[in-house]
């Protein structure tokens, strides 16, 4: 609950940030500010290698110390960012005009200013890992706050006052970052001190384990932003803004509860001894986390329309539909979500990048075919496809390794006394 206190403080505080934005820039300008987030998001999905949560799997094994692992985390960090900020430096004039190709506004200083955001991005995600490994909810919460806090203030503010546009944005968010991991960083010390030692037998055994976590993480990020890649390839900045507007909303509104059930989940089953027990509460959890985001959904369904006008404006209503039709499959993917923190607390894995594959070549198939021919509308049917086919092998493989039957999964009366 506390997780889910903050998810929807944090929730609103972005939601208001994004409506000044999205007002201010205006569509055309959103949707270059959009492309211009893919940059980051590819590099962390690509260059990040989830020795992070592996060090959750690890610590909570005992199979590993924290000062060194604080040291092994942060220097691969710093390691894998600077090899991915060059490659991108020394192909710069390839990417830029894949990306801004339909666009006349100059995005060359904002494109070199948001590669500083890779390595805060890298750094920031290792402390809140070892965060979780420890239940510290409070400094964990904390981190996200002071990210959002600053980050959201300080855009705002080279926004309306100093008039810079998406760089001010930009800037905010980098601001944002630095300081969240400088007060991570100090609250850590007073845990336990960093100590500079390559332990490279337990790097060995860190890169068996959280490669599966990275190839997952890759087909996955693929999976939510393949879409997104490819309507900033084929369609206008503005088709762009709305169909990412109306995907991110969705997600970010429906990922709420599974994100507080999950977060808490992995460590605690990392840590148990029982997998019966796991079992049974990864099944609590899916269903519990399946009866709240249906009637989010239903609710979310009603109210899009007259929240998008009043906050976003009339010229923000072509992303009303894409959101009705990507939302039945985040409902359903969203809520089997909670089931892979039993695969990674189980020492499986190695399923998540097996489960992800299928529906992430159904949508890159199916957007690639619909979107020249039905534009945002084509994406996200390819999307809600997709996320339906993910949620079923997710609960179809969660049967199959768990042994537990298909009543287990069934709602029950007494999931709906755990939310009353």
């Amino acid at each position: 609950f506390s997780f889910l206190q903050r998810d929807i403080f944090l929730f609103f505080m972005n939601l208001l940030m994004g409506v000044a934005v999205a007002r201010i820039l205006g569509p055309e300008m959103m949707g270059l500010w959009v492309i211009l987030l893919l940059i980051p998001g590819y590099a962390e999905a690509f260059g990040r290698l989830k020795f992070d949560i592996a060090a959750v799997y690890f610590l909570g094994k005992k199979k590993a110390k924290m000062g060194e692992m604080v040291f092994i985390l942060n220097f691969l960090a710093l390691l894998t960012s600077l090899i991915l900020v060059s490659f991108f430096l020394l192909n710069f004039d390839w990417f830029y005009s894949q990306l801004f190709h339909s666009s006349q506004v100059d995005m060359h200083l904002p494109t070199y200013i948001i590669l500083l955001i890779i390595p805060l991005q890298f750094i920031f995600l290792n402390y809140s890992y070892l965060y979780i490994h420890r239940e510290n909810i409070t400094v964990y919460n904390r981190m996200y706050i002071i990210d959002n806090l600053i980050s959201s203030a300080g855009g705002l503010i080279m926004l309306f006052v100093l008039d810079w546009g998406i760089l001010g944005v930009l800037l905010g968010k980098v601001l944002g970052l630095f300081f969240a991991i400088i007060y991570s960083g100090i609250k850590f010390t007073k845990i336990e001190r960093m100590k500079i030692k390559m332990d490279f037998r337990l790097i060995l055994k860190m890169v068996k384990y959280s490669i599966h976590f990275y190839i997952g993480g890759v087909i996955s990020h693929l999976h939510i932003y393949i879409t997104n890649l490819l309507t900033a390839l084929y369609l206008a900045p503005g088709q762009v803004a709305f169909f990412s507007m109306a995907k991110g909303r969705c997600e970010m509104l429906t990922r709420l509860v599974p994100t507080a059930i999950g977060t808490l989940l992995y460590p605690k089953i990392s840590k148990s001894e029982d997998s019966n027990q796991s079992m049974i509460l990864t099944a609590r959890a899916f269903r519990v986390t399946f009866i709240l985001l249906i009637f989010t959904g239903i609710i979310l369904a009603i109210a899009i329309k007259p929240i998008v006008y009043i906050l976003y404006g009339k010229d923000y209503l072509p992303l009303i539909i894409p959101f009705w039709i990507v939302l039945p499959g985040l409902v359903l993917s969203q809520s089997t979500s909670v089931i892979t923190k039993f695969f990674s607390g189980t020492g499986r894995p190695d399923l998540m990048p097996k489960i992800a594959i299928v529906p992430m070549v159904i949508q890159g198939l199916m957007a690639y075919s619909l979107i020249p021919l039905m534009g945002i509308v084509g994406a996200s049917i390819a999307f809600l496809v997709s996320s339906i086919v993910l949620g079923l092998i997710q609960l179809l493989v969660f049967l199959n390794i768990s042994h537990c039957s298909y009543r287990d999964i069934l709602l029950k009366k007494d999931d709906f006394y755990t939310i009353k």
